[in-house]
Order: structure tokens, then sequence, then C-alpha cells
């Protein structure tokens, strides 16, 4: 699309694209809304105040920027493409299909587009529809290595493991110094059974990323397979990386009580609050998006509690000898899940992050309960590596008011919960990532 006519308008739109190429995040925003101010009719400016609300963690609000350029611009590949993008970083993948869709209505021969809605489609669980999105994406650019990645990882979740094997080994071969493709090979290789390549294919991972969560994951239950203990209990050290305290009761509340009620009522009243989300763990219970893209008072001041422990976590241990040392600046990720009668979480990773935590404002079951529902169980992997080792395990019984820390690899689920009231849990992901930023390439995820 061209620039605005108006030649000042033109200017100030350079100026704040010039910003944002450098990575002077907050200075082209402003750029973008002096350009805004002068032309309020420019889906260009629109669109572009999207990306960069996006790049400074407001995925939220910049939806609305590109809802308002497709409003000008209904036939815009691009607003349609970065709407998607946009719903599918904040895990609304119902959404994210449904624009994605429409951007291919458009221009179906986009590369980037087929690589995104193709992982889309395969985080909800339909992965032989995504199969034939990447061999497109192959055909029209075969250089791409998301799209030979990605296909590998649709091809082992539909159990074709030799195909899935080598569609990822072509990914490497376009792009061997990406760590998430050896990850994803090693995956692949634990479910064929060959543990060895495995174990190959996660060092070298490691080797390049040397906190990777998957690969950290995986050779933490490779190590418990093989009989390697020291590895298993080096990455697996409960005593050590868990870390317990209460949330208390920050300024404005007169009681941890109080807190947490209003904890409890936030997340129930929460408008993103959907049962079974598609690319969640969750099983018979709800889960909501981000709770802290729209501000809300109390998941700030949960927000500043957890901001301060994770800060004496980092400092009560040493990087030195670290599966993953601590990130120098970091952001939260922070959802909430509300499990009903059965409901659970399966046994997952947070891949993102470096640490990653849950508090508890309810918990309505009795305290001790031999049954142990409701807890919550560290060290388990998913049932798909069929490995024949039982693992080792930690569990924890949650109560009002817990807040834990675990290292973002530590497999993790619940206990099924049987009860009456909703058992809510916060969980948290921080983050690492750079200061300053600079401007988004195309996702093309490595699913």
């Amino acid at each position: 699309m061209a620039l605005a006519p108006d030649p000042r308008t033109a200017a100030l739109l350079r100026e704040a694209v010039q910003l944002h190429r450098t990575g002077r995040l907050e200075e082209a925003e402003a750029a973008y809304h002096r350009a805004l101010d002068r032309d309020r009719g420019s889906p260009q400016i629109l669109q572009m105040l999207g990306l960069v609300v996006r790049e400074r963690g407001r995925a939220a609000e910049a939806l609305d920027f590109f809802r308002r350029a497709l409003e000008l611009d209904p036939e815009n590949f691009h607003s349609h493409y970065q709407l998607a993008q946009t719903h599918h970083r904040l895990g609304e993948l119902a959404s994210a299909l449904a624009a994605y869709l429409e951007a291919f209505r458009i221009n179906g021969t986009h590369s980037g587009l087929l690589v995104n809605m193709g992982s889309a489609l395969n985080a909800l669980g339909r992965p032989s529809d995504a199969v034939p999105l990447y061999q497109t994406a192959i055909r029209l650019e075969p250089a791409l290595p998301e799209a030979h990645a990605n296909l590998g990882n649709a091809l082992a979740a539909l159990d074709r493991l030799p195909e899935a094997r080598a569609a990822i080994e072509r990914g490497i071969g376009l792009a061997p110094d990406n760590p998430r493709f050896r990850a994803n090979l090693g995956s692949c290789l634990l479910r064929a059974g060959a543990m060895e390549e495995a174990r190959v294919a996660f060092a070298a991972c490691l080797e390049r990323s040397p906190g990777d969560v998957t690969a950290l994951a995986m050779s933490a239950s490779l190590a418990n397979e093989t009989g390697d203990t020291a590895t298993r209990d080096r990455l697996l050290d409960f005593d050590r990386l868990l870390d317990f305290s209460e949330l208390g009761a920050p300024a404005g509340y007169s009681s941890a009580a109080e807190f947490n009620a209003a904890l409890s009522a936030a997340v129930l009243g929460h408008p993103t609050l959907a049962w079974e989300p598609g690319d969640h763990t969750t099983v018979a219970g709800q889960q909501t998006g981000s709770l802290l893209e729209q501000p809300e008072p109390v998941f700030e001041a949960l927000r500043d509690r957890i901001e301060a422990r994770v800060r004496s976590y980092r400092d009560a241990r040493s990087a030195d000898g670290d599966p993953c040392p601590p990130p120098g600046a970091w952001r939260i990720d922070m959802w909430a899940t509300v499990l009903r009668e059965g409901g659970h979480q399966v046994p997952h990773i947070h891949p993102s992050g470096w640490l990653s935590g849950v508090c508890y404002p309810a918990c309505p079951f009795p305290a001790n309960d031999p049954s142990q529902q409701g807890w919550i169980e560290f060290g388990r992997p998913p049932p798909a590596y069929a490995f024949q080792t039982p693992p080792a395990v930690r569990r924890v019984e949650p109560r009002e008011g817990l807040l834990v820390l675990f290292p973002s690899w530590f497999y993790h689920c619940t206990v099924p919960f049987a009860g009456e009231h909703p058992r809510i849990s916060i969980a948290f992901d921080v983050v690492p990532h750079p200061p300053g930023g600079k401007a988004e390439a195309d996702r093309q995820n490595s699913d």
C-alpha cells in the first residue's frame, strides 16, 4: 500500500518505520500515533500500530488495530494475516484459524501463511489437515526450513515416524544451527524407540541452546529410562529446584483470604475463560487467555508478588552448573485454569519459559487427602513416549495461597480433581527476552 499522500503524514510514517526497524519501539509507537492523528483513515498506519503494540507485549490491544485496518480495507492480506498471528500468539486458535482462512482466500500462495496455518491446525489436533499445507509451502519454497520441520512434527503426530524423521532432517539440513529442529528430531526418535539417536539429537540441541526446555525435559526422561541416574537427578533435582512460598496480602488487601477471593472472582469472571481450549492441556476444565493483556489491579498485584519471588529464586541459586542459567531480563505470561469434576491437566512442559509457576486462589478439597485428588505432580512424561521405567516423580499438595516455582522443563500434570466447587489455579511463565526489541518476522513456527 502506498504512503499517505499528505507530505507531513508521509514523513511521520517514514520516521516511525525507521524507529520500528531499529528496535526503538516506544518511540515508534508514539510516531505512528502522531501519523494516525493526521490521517485517521489510513489502514497502513493502523496495521503498523498493531505490529508495534504486539511487539511491546500488548497482543490483545493489537487485535483492535488490525480489525480497524480491515474495516477500512477488508481485502488486505497482511491485516488478515497479522490478525491471525496475533490470535495465534494469544492461544485463540479458533479465531486464528478463521483469520488465516481469510488471508488464504486472498493469497493462498504465501508460504509463511501456509506454515503458520498448519501450525494452528496441528495445535488444534488436526495434523492430517496441516500436512497438505506444509507440502504446498514446500512446493512454493523448497528451501524453507520451517515447512519441512513442521511437516515432520505433523507426520509424527500421525505416527508416520519414518516420514517424520526424514522431513525434520531436511529442515535441519537447511538450517543446521536451529536447536528447535534438533529437539523435534529427538522427540520423533524417542517415539520410534531410537534411544541413543534421540540422546545425540538432544545433546546437539543443548550444545546450540543450553536452555532448550524440550531438550532438557526429554533428556531427563531419557536418562531415567536408560539408567543414567546422575543426569536424571541433576535435571530433576526436586529438593533444590522446587520453591514454595505464600502469596500473603499485597497492599490494599486486609488479608491473604481477601486477596485469594479477589483473584478467584476475577478468574471466574474473566472474558477469555473457555472450556477445554484447543491447544491447551486442560481436560474437563476451563482456561483463560492472558491475564495481563488488559490492566486489572488484582492480577497486577499478583504479578508484582511473583516478580519479587522470582528475583529471590534467581539470587538464591548460582548459575554455575544449572541446567538452564537465569536470563538477564524477562517478562511474565500469566493465565488461569478452573477444574471441575474429573478435571485435570495432562503431562506437559512450558517451552517458552525459563521458570514457571502456579498459585492457588481456591483449593476446595480436604488437607492431607490420601487420594491426592487435585494435587500437582512433577516428573512424569507424556504417555506417547511409552517409557518402560517408572519415572521419578514428586507430588505437591495445593493449598489456598500457595505459590510454587519450578523449572519450565519439569513435566507436570494434575491428579484428576473431584469436588463440588471449582479448583482455581493461576499459572505463569518467566519468559526470557532481550532488552529493547526488534521488528518481527513471520512466525513460521516449529510446532
